[in-house]
């Protein structure tokens, strides 16, 4: 049994989110010195998002409808390659899925990099894309991918 958190030097990392879409805002991230950088939700293919305007600032508040803009899979997977190997950084791997074939593909293509270790966050609850039935609220489907990614033995 791997001990994961052995990887992790300091244990404060970003959350996913919109400050880790280019990969000039995830070198930004990684400079900070944080335990790890948790990479934007990506899905399979690139995404544009909600029309604008969907982000408001206001004093101490923000309120966003970003629609997970992203520039597809396979951009965050050359970054997690280049920094995970080039400067052994640690990265989580954020994965938006609309189906759980999607899902799979996903996980089995990281599970194929063969980078150790790999840490992956499964979003399950965006509510900006077509699931079939998936929100984070049917426990029944999320039962399922919970299963799928524990045997996919990263």
């Amino acid at each position: 049994m791997i001990d994961y958190f052995s990887f992790i030097q300091l244990p404060i990392m970003s959350a996913s989110g919109c400050w880790a879409q280019t990969e000039t805002q995830i070198t930004q991230l990684l400079s900070t010195g944080l335990g790890a950088v948790c990479l934007k939700s990506c899905t399979l293919e690139a995404k544009s998002g909600n029309p604008q305007p969907n982000y408001y600032q206001l004093e101490h508040l923000s309120f966003n409808s970003k629609g997970l803009p992203n520039p597809g899979y396979p951009f965050f997977k050359a970054i997690l390659l280049e920094h995970h190997l080039k400067h052994n950084h640690t990265l989580i791997f954020s994965i938006a899925f609309e189906n759980n074939e999607i899902l799979e593909h996903l996980l089995d293509d990281l599970n194929h990099c063969k980078l150790r270790p790999i840490f992956v966050e499964i979003n399950l609850s965006c509510p900006n894309l077509d699931h079939d039935g998936l929100s984070g609220y049917n426990l029944i489907l999320d039962d399922q991918v919970f299963k799928f990614a524990k045997s996919a033995a990263f």
